[in-house]
């Protein structure tokens, strides 16, 4: 759990705790520092995206690295959002860039520039990361970005959440309802199936095939199955 400036997690139900209270002030330009995003790799390390780059502690919460982003003066220095993929390799999202984190030199492998504003991601079950920007859906894989909106023009709209569940994508819209994707398949969920509204925010997924769905006006449960 990400705040303006500490980072919590939960290792029993409903309780929180700090996570490396210290880690602040040996970070670069810690009173400008802002925390987006958290996440617990596979091999027991937390990765902390930030406004200046990622910052890797072992499993005493210890800082092992921090890849400052704002040394490099191209790209936006922020890291958004971190995911693992199948390699255990680290891929963070900020406004402009996709940047691969290689696992095992925790350095930066790779650097690709979004042709749109960037926004969510997640990594697919065949390893690919499919990303949300403002001109709708793209994805990252064999070296070459590809836009889905040139097959289905559902893949358009402006997207806000991307969940995996069960292995299928569920992508939330800001206009168009819910979109579940298995296969070459694209099921649409509106206000005609039971949504409280067309404009979605987030999706938490709480099992095989049930999620929640957060919206405009209020929160919508649902479930479905192929």
């Amino acid at each position: 759990l990400a705040t303006r400036h500490k980072i919590f997690e939960s290792k029993k139900q409903g309780k929180f705790t700090e996570v490396c209270p210290a880690l602040l002030s040996k970070l670069p330009k810690p009173n400008k520092l802002v925390w987006w995003n958290g996440l617990k790799h596979s091999d027991g390390t937390t990765w902390l995206s930030t406004a200046g780059g990622v910052a890797i502690l072992n499993k005493s919460d210890e800082l092992i690295k921090y890849l400052d982003f704002a040394k490099d003066t191209t790209i936006e220095p922020h890291s958004r959002m971190i995911q693992e993929d199948r390699s255990k390799n680290v891929w963070s999202l900020n406004l402009s860039n996709l940047t691969k984190i290689n696992h095992a030199s925790l350095s930066i492998e790779k650097r690709v520039l979004l042709p749109a504003r960037g926004g969510k991601m997640v990594v697919d079950t065949s390893g690919d990361v499919i990303i949300t920007t403002v001109e709708g859906l793209y994805s990252y894989g064999k070296d070459s970005l590809h836009y889905w909106g040139r097959d289905n023009e559902l893949f358009k709209q402006r997207f806000t959440d991307l969940k995996l569940c069960d292995g299928n994508l569920v992508a939330a819209t800001k206009s168009a309802g819910l979109l579940i994707v298995t296969g070459d398949s694209v099921y649409r969920i509106t206000v005609n199936n039971g949504l409280s509204t067309n404009m979605c925010r987030s999706i938490c997924v709480d099992g095989p095939g049930k999620i929640w769905v957060g919206t405009n006006r209020g929160l919508n449960a649902v479930s479905f199955s192929f």
